[in-house]
This record gives C-alpha cells, structure tokens and sequence, in this order.
C-alpha cells in the first residue's frame, strides 16, 4: 500500500471528508484529492500534520507496507532455511561420527591409506651408511621434509624396541 491508499483508508476510517482533512492540515480540499489520487505528494511539513491527525508515525504514512511485508517474510523463510541446513549439518556430522565408530570397532582405520613404497628401507640404509641428508634427497628424490621424518619415525621405533 503506498501513500496515497494509506491517507484514503485513513481517512474514510476516522470518518473524515476531503473538505475536513482539508482543514485540519491547512490545505485546499483539491490538494487532499491529489493527494488520495497520487498526482501530488504534501510537504514534510503537511505530512508531519498528517502523523498526528491520524494518529500514525510518518514511517507509517511514507514507507510503502508491501517492502515491510516482504522483508518480515523473506526474514521468516531465512530463519526456517538456517534451522534446516544447521540440522542437515548436524545429521552428516552424526552420521559421520557413527560410521568411523563402526569402522573403527570393526578394526579399520579411517583416512587415506598410506602409499608402500621402498624408499623407506632406502633412505635408511643410505643414512645409516654415513650419507649425509642433501645426498640422500638427490639420490631418492624426496624432500628435505621427507627424508627427516624417515629418519625420526626409525630412530623413534629404534628407542622403543630398546625401551
């Protein structure tokens, strides 16, 4: 509803003529008429007059309602969508959760099995021959990163096995 149908409804409810409006806001009768009919728009001053004659906030009279419709419905769809996709989110985190709790019980680890492969075994017996690590990563091709992390997880299963 837009100015001109909010300031007809309001006046025909406080059963008021054109003349009488007219008026009471200091205007002819054929400006209220412009008005209703949407030709013309009253001055904020006129407009402020209005607020207090009918008793509304010029909001009220100035904002069209289908905007304040359409914003209280699209917050309500919003609101309904967020609950939804937060319980979607939670069933596949449940449903995750149980999954890796029966693959685990039935003695499976989850995750990306690891690559077999004799670059291992190599890169030991290159560095337990004396090698130095930049050599062994020419040799294997592997990075800096990779080769001290062989080396840590043998020396590592070496102290336990002595432990």
């Amino acid at each position: 509803m837009d100015f001109s149908e909010k300031l007809l409804t309001l006046r025909k409810a406080k059963d008021l003529t054109q003349e009488q409006l007219a008026e009471k806001t200091g205007v002819s009768r054929q400006s209220v008429s412009k008005w209703e009919s949407g030709q013309a728009t009253p001055e904020l001053e006129k407009i402020i007059k209005l607020s207090v004659i009918f008793d509304v906030t010029t909001d009220y009279l100035l904002k069209s309602s289908e905007i304040d419709d359409l914003s209280v419905k699209t917050e309500i769809l919003l609101t309904v969508m967020s609950g939804l996709s937060q319980l979607e989110r939670d069933l596949i985190s449940q449903r995750t959760k149980e999954g890796l709790a029966s693959a685990k019980a039935k003695g499976r680890n989850g995750g990306r099995p690891s690559k077999q492969n004799e670059k291992p075994e190599m890169v030991m017996a290159l560095y337990d021959s004396g090698m130095k690590i930049a050599d062994i990563m020419r040799n294997t091709e592997l990075s800096r990163s990779t080769v001290n992390r062989i080396v840590k997880n043998y020396n590592s299963r070496a102290e336990t096995i002595i432990a």
